[in-house]
């Protein structure tokens, strides 16, 4: 039976330095002259498309944001990114990442999948400087659905489209970081393993009662993984 593992990216995979949100706000004061929206947008676990929506409707106060705005915003945002990942200062991988994905590439039942609130081209640009896209061929990403719960099961059907097969809910792991990991995860039937490497503590996550609940990554070896 196959094991699908779906992994968020930032604070999970890895910590960009705030590259992203700075190429927003970038985007934003290009497009609209206005500057530090991010300052009153609180966006972990979050999708990129709904981030847009929250600062056009607070910065700008509109009421109804067209998903055409939304995307220019975003076009302008895809522009800026590479040159911020490139540049970030305090961009690295998180403790335990490449173990973690090296020892789940050890058994060929395990697929790899991103399932993230990123834009897919956001996603290969902020995971191509750690040289991490080689282990991801598919996933759920924002320019599928605004909707993080959705998300992931888009990337489910990618996977179960790859390998021609169902692959059951008990055997789908969503690996994230935030509280709306957790809950987009239990919304699906789907296994949670929150990982503590983003910006919410242990404690915090552990209010959500996720079915497993690691400091890093790096302890992933350690957890019992068959599917019940």
């Amino acid at each position: 039976m196959h094991r699908l593992f779906l992994f968020d990216i930032d604070g999970t995979l890895v910590w960009t330095g705030d590259a992203g949100d700075r190429s927003l706000t970038r985007a934003i004061k290009n497009l609209y002259g206005v500057d530090d929206v991010m300052s009153a947008i609180m966006p972990h676990g979050k999708t990129d498309p709904i981030i847009v929506r929250e600062i056009l409707k607070g910065f700008l106060k509109r009421d109804d944001v067209p998903r055409s705005e939304v995307d220019r915003v975003l076009e302008e945002y895809l522009r800026l990114l590479p040159q911020e990942v490139k540049e970030s200062e305090n961009y690295h991988v998180l403790k335990g990442v490449f173990e973690c994905l090296d020892y789940l590439k050890t058994d060929e039942r395990n697929i790899l999948a991103l399932a993230t609130g990123n834009l897919e081209r956001g996603s290969r640009i902020k995971l191509e400087r750690a040289g991490l896209n080689e282990y991801f061929e598919f996933g759920g990403f924002a320019s599928d659905c605004e909707e993080r719960d959705k998300i992931l099961a888009i990337a489910k059907q990618k996977a179960e489209s790859a390998v021609k097969t169902a692959i059951p809910n008990d055997a789908v792991f969503v690996i994230g970081d935030t509280p709306r990991d957790i809950i987009a995860c239990r919304q699906n039937g789907f296994r949670m393993i929150a990982v503590a490497s983003g910006p919410f503590s242990f404690d915090e996550l552990a209010k959500e009662k996720p079915e497993f609940l690691l400091e890093s990554l790096e302890k992933i070896a350690g957890l019992p993984l068959r599917c019940l």
